[in-house]
């Protein structure tokens, strides 16, 4: 997460001598990080004030040690024959000094986390959250995956905000259900499973559940079934058989996924 924050406060102290398509992904992901991290430090500072209200915080500093130095060295811990004696028997000023020890052991913990909450609830972060939340939709979040976030891209500004935008999104979600489609009549005119899947590298393309030469159960006209092996069509580019399945690609989902990026 540190990281992902050095990121972010980059991205914001730069100013772009010309805007192109790397710089209006970049900006939009600074924006995707700025969003994720302004509601994570309110939400922390909001749990933070619940656990203070109900006492979490003075009980986690007491639990650390009875004393102020922290070595647990207490009146029990010094000897002498003051230290066996039941508390009831003890005298009263040796009662109070536990307490005025543990007070003074939790005062600074107190102090430092009010100092972080009230960093945490800063009236900048919410009007910063009220800011960015009217341009990024409600749905969008921060994601390690780069896939995740290619997505998160593609529909973090809201609806309206820019006509050409909401014009390149709605081609964009054509193009991939058109993919999908396709998918789906390769899957029944070669009767294997033709799943469509997508990497930073490659894009779209897609899975041939099936290696070559393998026996596969064709439907016939007249409703029968036979066996017969299984080869790939020509039309399928860049085949790559992997244990499982063979990686390829047509000419229809190429231009389809000319309109994705």
């Amino acid at each position: 997460m540190i990281t992902d924050l050095d990121k972010m406060l980059a991205g914001l102290s730069k100013v772009p001598k010309k805007v192109n398509q790397r710089v209006c992904r970049a900006g939009v992901d600074t924006l995707i990080m700025l969003k994720h991290s302004v509601g994570v430090a309110r939400g922390l500072g909001r749990q933070m004030r619940e656990d203070a209200a109900r006492g979490d915080i003075n009980e986690a500093s007491t639990d650390s040690g009875s004393t102020v130095d922290g070595t647990g060295t207490g009146t029990q811990a010094m000897g002498g024959s003051s230290s066996s004696l039941p508390s009831q028997q003890q005298p009263p000023q040796q009662q109070q000094q536990p307490n005025r020890q543990r007070q003074g052991q939790r005062q600074p913990y107190q102090q430092l986390h009010d100092a972080i909450v009230t960093i945490l609830e800063a009236p900048a972060l919410a009007a910063i959250a009220e800011e960015v939340g009217a341009l990024l939709s409600d749905s969008t979040a921060y994601s390690k995956s780069s896939l995740e976030m290619r997505y998160q891209e593609c529909f973090a500004v809201r609806a309206g905000v820019s006509g050409l935008l909401d014009v390149a999104r709605s081609t964009y979600l054509q193009s991939v259900e058109e993919i999908y489609q396709e998918a789906a009549e390769y899957a029944r005119v070669m009767g294997v499973a033709v799943k469509v899947a997508q990497s930073a590298n490659r894009g779209f393309y897609l899975q041939v559940h099936a290696e070559q030469g393998q026996l596969r159960t064709v439907l016939q006209e007249d409703g029968s079934e036979i066996q017969e092996p299984f080869f790939l069509p020509l039309e399928f580019r860049q085949a790559v058989q992997n244990k499982r399945c063979i990686s390829c690609t047509t000419e229809q989902v190429r231009g389809w996924m000319g309109c994705t990026h």
